[in-house]
């Protein structure tokens, strides 16, 4: 492979588009871009240097020969041509020669690629900036003369078109370009009204110039066609000399005989009328003039063909003999005659009509609709009307909606081998659109609030185009369905699609990167990276990743469930580590306009349809690990930044202390206690003290063990945008975490050898860097779980977690790509090999890298509630770890405390299951053969993980009172003197409350709930305490005892009942999460009347389906059942439906304002409710379905007050309700609910 400059001495003809062919599929290449236009200042005191003139920089102009009262004439130079050009230095010194002017040069060349269909689209865009810059200068218009050539005469006249502050004097067009100009159409290209005076040579009409008149004077150099001179030579010999002619007239040097033409039809046969003498610098007649030069005159034809550098790296490979390398690839595209427009509506589905280019009767004939809004389709390279695009996203659009649907048909352009070919067409589609449209508009067919364009690969960025070129309003909504990548700059936004070419701009990435098809990164007001934007689920070629855009894109249309989270970053994207709160919906109908939705955003799908990812497949695993939104800060500083939190369990893991260096001092003040052992939690990178693997690695320590906790945030370094800037602000975190241990030995006389560092990640090295950064003593213990590998080197002990950071360490490995693969502890776990995890295989590479290393955290959480759950077989070295080949004995437990003590050393192999519980305790061929053949059964001296649950056994009913609020009793089940010996009063209603997953006696729905019932009320309140069965890990374990803990309340019910303790009339139920569907379940089991109220707080999502209410609360299971739903949708805890006779949607069902994480919106519905009870201002408007409250767009009269005492049994209330909270509490925004 060798790298060639390709010096290219032609141009462009009639019959030839030529190009480089270069055995398709087998090249790489690149263009040497540059951005901006610059203008050089020359006058006669400086007729050789330029000086530039900057745009926006008035000391540019100061410091320069610019005079304002000098004349001034600007030249614009064409095709393959600079400011160095010959043009430009011939022009100059014609001018300078015969006055002293202002000359300003414009140089574009740096604005485009050497094709020319791809320079000729950007003259729209340079036109514009030549016109800003104008009016910058604010020159004195009546002595302003633009002069250009070729396509820098139509940059002139748009120049023209563009001018605020006054109108140019004169435009002077030199052989305009005509290829891909429509004469007919005088919107895109110098014409008569562009300048006070538009004069114009032609010199190679029908060629590469315009034959037809198009100013207000109108010169035919000989015949305007082919020029005597050049015969026999090539057709730019004859575009150029309308230049060399023009040059002479400036500075006087020609003989050239001018007639008068009657018409343009005498031109060929030479004008007979009058000759008059042409003054340039004045102005002449209108009409059409014949310049005859002699053909034996000696004219100098310096034609200059530059091209701006290609550098095209060459693949070795056999080529047909019968491809040449400039061969051309096919015809000469031109998008106003070759581009169809293709309108369908529902009257016309099945024979979608061509409506003709700005043809008036076309559309007035045809079935288009102007009260109907339209939409526009795009396909993409190598597609036409047959592509998905057209004929299934316009099925479903007229399916669904009364829609007039526009098909850019341009195979004619798109269908060539040459991507590179069909790319440089891109600008010249969206021309041409964009005039459609405004051709449209102009007469009242369409409202741009009401048009949306969808585009796919390259129609993505065609329709980036249309926005931008379009001048008679703004697009509503672009849709890019993985915009092409190849040849398109993030960094030129001008070229491409971007955010500025409609009111709101979506783009969907699925394959992006250096070898995809997309652009892959943020070019939208929202942008959507479907499992991480590159790579999608079932697909093998970048073919199918591309055209999944497409796909989900239809999907959306029918059934949007690509319900997303929003990331922090395009990193976290591509990751997967998404933790913002589920609140976007990609694609579908309507757009998200309405919605201002900006940002960055991650969802998971299927790999077939439905591609929407169904719940019951996400959580396969226990849990979803949620990452925090970091703020990326600059300037991390350890000592300033690094936060200890110092945690309690007194019925919350949020019941913690902040700590710095400078308040250690007060640690006495808290609940820290030296007689106890302390444990330090350290996250790793792009995490923080909420992560939700490390809160529940929290509450797991605080509840099996008596400790200090202490959690070490050091966010702000670990949220660095570059990994390498995370992973070397580790020292410096180590140093201040020794620091810190260093002052609580000096102030509460700490003694290391009770301390444990637990580190995950980069936090495992942080552990390390912490041991070896102590003065006085040495760490008892350090737990690494699954230290981070990248940039850190096994043969480097100093800078990373070893032997030598504690006195014992124990590390665990899950995922060798992104943790260590060497043992680097005194012991080292390898679970599974420490490759990919069992239950991750099945995700993306890149996800199952994540998955595995973070399946490390869900094992050590699983281990301290079980210190026999994961047992490994001793291995003789690291080569058998990796290979499973392990047999010793005897094994260990991992994270068990025996091995401390017992000052264990080694590599052991550890197999889990797919699932939780993944540990598997003892595995022994021994104990199983003799469980086989004994007739006394073999007990294990192993317990099982999870002990059986029964609810009968284990749910514990907890009565309060006003008599005793402050000492819940517990009343036995179906026990008639344990009921009468308690304060139960019969004569008062009865309250249920049922707490959620991993929740207990302490949890709000308890302690905050029955304090305020029992404040405002004189009620009996019956909490009903699950925590046996919902203090598990396993969330399907959990959900699988929803029915049967409703079964026992119901049982239970009924026994109150026929005792005559209760009415059904006055019992309500309040259930939160899984107690939602507890409380349903109750309802439907009652059998000796109906349950009065059921209120479900966020009822729980995973694992429960809509469409099957038999296993969920619902309609029926009381005489009124009101859902309350914050936190619905993909990847979310609540169901986030319906399910009701009353469901209200605060702030759209999803996240809730002043939450990052599901925790916290999930757990907002019991803070409302709790609010309610003790003053209800929770008032909320009606919603005509579920749609519109999850995007706020009700407008039904305010009615309805959520939750609160009593409940809306008596109003008959039905229906879907939304209302908006504030970020803190007290969080309801309305009037009081009247009682």
């Amino acid at each position: 492979m060798h790298i060639q400059k390709i010096i290219i001495t032609y141009r462009h003809n009639k019959s030839k588009d030529k190009q480089l062919l270069i055995c398709f599929g087998l090249f790489w290449w690149s263009l040497n871009y540059r951005t901006g236009i610059t203008y050089q200042l020359y006058t006669k005191i400086n007729p050789v240097n330029g000086q530039p003139l900057v745009y926006g920089n008035v000391n540019s102009v100061a410091f320069s020969n610019f005079q304002n009262s000098k004349p001034t004439r600007m030249i614009i130079h064409g095709y393959e041509q600079n400011g160095r050009s010959i043009i430009n230095r011939d022009l100059k010194n014609s001018y300078l020669l015969k006055n002293d002017y202002n000359i300003i040069v414009v140089d574009w060349s740096a604005m485009v690629s050497p094709y020319y269909e791809y320079a000729r689209s950007r003259v729209d865009m340079i036109g514009v900036a030549v016109s800003r810059f104008i009016d910058w200068l604010n020159m004195n218009y009546e002595t302003l003369h633009v002069v250009g050539y070729d396509l820098g005469a139509h940059i002139a006249g748009i120049a023209g078109k563009n001018t605020v502050r006054g109108r140019i004097k004169r435009i002077i067009g030199l052989d305009p370009s005509r290829q891909h100009f429509n004469e007919n159409t005088s919107s895109n290209r110098l014409s008569i009204g562009d300048a006070k005076l538009v004069e114009v040579f032609h010199s190679n009409g029908d060629q590469l110039g315009m034959f037809n008149p198009i100013g207000n004077i109108d010169y035919y150099v000989n015949d305007g066609k082919t020029q005597p001179e050049c015969v026999d030579k090539n057709i730019d010999c004859s575009h150029y000399r309308s230049v060399i002619v023009f040059s002479r007239f400036v500075n006087g040097q020609h003989n050239f005989a001018i007639a008068t033409c009657q018409d343009i039809n005498e031109v060929a046969s030479g004008c007979t009328l009058d000759p008059i003498e042409i003054q340039l610098e004045e102005e002449s007649p209108s009409g059409i003039y014949q310049i005859n030069t002699a053909a034996a005159e000696a004219i100098n034809d310096e034609v200059e063909i530059l091209f701006v550098g290609i550098f095209v790296t060459l693949v070795a490979c056999a080529c047909s003999s019968s491809i040449g390398l400039l061969e051309p690839i096919n015809p000469l595209f031109n998008a106003y005659s070759d581009v169809r427009i293709m309108l369908s509506t529902r009257e016309n589905r099945d024979n979608p009509i061509r409506l003709n280019f700005r043809d008036l009767s076309s559309v007035q004939q045809s079935p288009f609709n102007s009260q109907k809004p339209l939409r526009v389709l795009i396909h993409g390279w190598w597609e036409d009307e047959t592509s998905d695009i057209n004929i299934e996203t316009s099925r479903l659009l007229l399916d669904y909606y009364d829609f007039n649907i526009l098909f850019i048909d341009w195979s004619e352009g798109s269908r060539t081998i040459s991507y590179l070919q069909a790319r440089n067409r891109v600008p010249l589609v969206g021309e041409f659109l964009a005039s459609y449209l405004d051709f449209l508009h102009e007469n009242n067919f369409i409202d741009y609030n009401r048009v949306s364009i969808v585009g796919f690969s390259l129609g993505a960025h065609m329709a980036g185009i249309t926005g931008k070129l379009v001048r008679r309003g703004f697009i509503n909504t672009i849709v890019g369905l993985d915009p092409a990548g190849p040849l398109f700059s993030v960094n030129n936004s001008a070229d491409r699609l971007d955010a500025s070419d409609a009111q709101y701009v979506e783009a969907i990435h699925t394959n992006g990167g250096s070898l995809g098809s997309g652009i892959g990164a943020p070019i939208a007001h929202a942008d959507f990276f479907p499992n991480g934007g590159s790579l999608q689920p079932g697909c093998f070629t970048n073919s199918c990743h591309h055209l999944r855009a497409v796909a989900f894109f239809i999907e959306s249309i029918e059934t949007n469930s690509f319900f997303a989270r929003r990331c922090n970053s395009q990193l976290q994207a591509q990751l997967g580590t998404c933790s913002g709160e589920p609140g976007a919906w990609f694609g579908g109908e309507p757009s998200n306009f309405n919605l201002t939705l900006r940002g960055i955003f991650h969802f998971v799908t299927n790999s077939n349809s439905p591609i929407k990812m169904n719940f019951l497949l996400i959580h396969k695993l226990t849990f979803v690990v949620q990452l925090l939104v970091i703020i990326q800060v600059s300037g991390f500083i350890a000592e300033r930044d690094v936060i200890l939190f110092l945690r309690n369990f007194n019925g919350s893991l949020f019941d913690e202390a902040r700590y710095q260096l400078d308040n250690i001092t007060k640690i006495k003040e808290f609940s820290f206690k030296v007689s106890k052992p302390t444990i330090f939690l350290i996250h790793g990178y792009l995490e923080s003290s909420v992560s939700q693997h490390h809160l529940m690695l929290s509450k797991t320590l605080l509840k099996v063990k008596n400790v200090n906790l202490f959690f070490v945030d050091w966010s702000k370094g670990a949220s660095a945008l570059v990994y390498v800037d995370a992973r070397d602000r580790v020292p410096e975190v180590g140093k201040i975490v020794a620091t810190f241990l260093e002052s609580l030995k000096k102030e509460v006389n700490l003694n290391y050898k009770d301390v444990t560092l637990i580190g995950f990640s980069l936090g495992g090295h942080v552990a390390g860097m912490t041991g070896k950064s102590l003065i006085s003593g040495k760490i008892g213990k350090i737990i690494g779980i699954d230290p981070a590998g990248p940039l850190f080197n096994v043969s480097d002990v100093e800078h990373r977690l070893s032997p030598l950071s504690a006195e014992y360490t124990e590390c665990s490995h899950t995922g060798y790509k992104l943790g260590m693969k060497d043992p680097i502890c005194h012991v080292d776990f390898y679970f599974n090999s420490g490759k990919i995890q069992p239950g991750c295989e099945n995700s993306m590479s890149y996800l199952a890298k994540i998955c595995s290393h973070l399946r490390g955290m869900q094992i050590i959480i699983e281990a301290f509630n079980n210190p026999k759950a994961f047992y490994g077989k001793r291995c003789e070295n690291f080569d058998d770890a990796w290979n499973g080949n392990c047999n010793g004995e005897p094994g260990a437990f991992y994270n068990n405390d025996e091995n401390e003590a017992n000052n264990l050393s080694g590599v052991y192999h550890v197999t889990t299951n797919a699932e939780p519980p993944f540990g598997r305790g003892l595995e022994t061929t021994a104990l199983t053969i003799l469980a086989c053949v004994s007739s006394t059964p073999v007990q294990s001296e192993f317990e099982p993980i999870e002990q059986m649950f029964d609810a009968y056994r284990d749910v514990r009913l907890l009565l309060s009172t006003r008599s005793n609020r402050q000492n819940p009793l517990q009343l036995r089940f179906r026990d008639l003197l344990s009921l009468q010996q308690s304060p139960f009063d019969r004569t008062k209603p009865l309250r249920v409350l049922i707490h959620g997953w991993l929740e207990d006696e302490t949890s709000d729905i308890k302690v905050e709930t029955s304090r305020e019932f029992l404040d405002f009320y004189d009620f009996n309140v019956i909490f009903v305490d699950w925590s046996e069965g919902a203090s598990t890990l396993n969330y399907i374990s959990a959900r699988n005892r929803v029915p049967t803990v409703g079964t026992f309340v119901a049982s239970y019910l009924d026994f109150l009942h026929e005792n005559n303790f209760i009415d059904f009339n006055r019992v309500s139920l309040v259930g939160f999460s899984l107690g939602a569907h507890i409380a349903g379940m109750t309802g439907k089991n009652v059998r000796r009347g109906k349950i009065n109220t059921i209120i479900g707080l966020d009822p729980a999502g995973p694992l429960f389906s809509i469409n099957n209410p038999a296993e969920r609360l619902a309609v029926g299971d009381a005489m009124y059942v009101e859902g309350i739903h914050t936190n619905g949708g993909l990847l979310a805890a609540g169901i986030g439906a319906p399910i009701g006779n009353a469901d209200f949607f605060p702030n759209g069902g999803s996240g809730q304002p002043g939450c990052w994480t599901n925790t916290c919106s999930h757990g907002r519905a019991v803070e409302y409710y709790v609010e309610s009870i003790r003053s209800n201002r929770f008032l909320a408007v009606q919603c005509a379905n579920e749609s519109d409250a999850g995007r706020g767009r009700c407008s039904g009269q305010p009615g309805a007050w959520m939750g609160g005492e009593p409940s809306n049994f008596d109003k008959s209330l039905r229906g879907i309700f939304y209302l908006e909270t504030n970020r803190n509490s007290p969080f309801a925004q309305g009037p009081l609910k009247p009682q």
